[in-house]
C-alpha cells in the first residue's frame, strides 16, 4: 500500500520488535512548535484500511484544531538556525586559491523573494566595507527587496 498526497502527515510504520511486530501508521502534524503525533496499528483497529482510515480522521481533526503559521508568518520568522538575527540575511564565505595562496572572502548576503518563485540576492563584501557596514547594507538591501515586492 502506496501513500498518495491526500495523506500527508502519515507515514506507514512495519518493524518487529522482540515480542511482536509494529504495523500501522503514524501520524505527525507541528503546529506552531508543537508535535502532535499518534500511532494507528493495523491490529488495533482490524486491518490496514481502518488504520488509514482513523489516521487521516485523526490527522483532519488537528489540522481543523491547530492553525499553522501562514506563508507571511513563516517568512518573518526568525529560525533557530540564524546567526544574524535577521530574516534573509546570512554570513557566507568564499574561498579562492590553494595552499599558501588560499584566500577566504568573508560576505553579509540579503535575500528576498520579489515574486512567487524567484529569489534575489545581494551581497556585500567585508574586505570592501568591513563587518558592520556590509552587514548594515545587507539588512538595507533586504528592507529595500521587500518593501519593492509588496508594492
Amino acid at each position: 500500500m502506496s501513500l498518495k498526497e491526500n495523506e500527508k502527515n502519515i507515514s506507514r510504520v512495519d518493524f518487529r520488535t522482540e515480542t511482536s511486530p509494529a504495523r500501522g501508521f503514524l501520524v505527525r502534524v507541528m503546529r506552531r512548535g508543537e508535535k502532535y503525533q499518534k500511532f494507528f496499528g493495523d491490529k488495533s483497529f482490524g486491518g490496514k484500511t481502518k488504520a488509514l482510515s482513523a489516521a487521516k480522521k485523526f490527522r483532519d481533526e488537528v489540522l481543523a484544531q491547530y492553525r499553522g503559521f501562514s506563508k507571511r508568518e513563516l517568512a518573518e520568522k526568525v529560525s533557530v538556525r540564524n546567526t544574524s538575527g535577521v530574516v534573509g540575511v546570512r554570513y557566507a564565505e568564499e574561498f579562492h586559491g590553494v595552499g599558501k595562496g588560499r584566500r577566504i572572502y568573508g560576505f553579509w548576503v540579503a535575500s528576498w523573494n520579489p515574486t512567487a518563485g524567484t529569489r534575489k540576492t545581494k551581497r556585500f563584501s567585508i574586505d570592501k566595507y568591513g563587518d558592520d557596514e556590509a552587514m548594515r547594507l545587507a539588512i538595507k538591501a533586504r528592507e529595500d527587496g521587500v518593501r519593492a515586492a509588496k508594492s
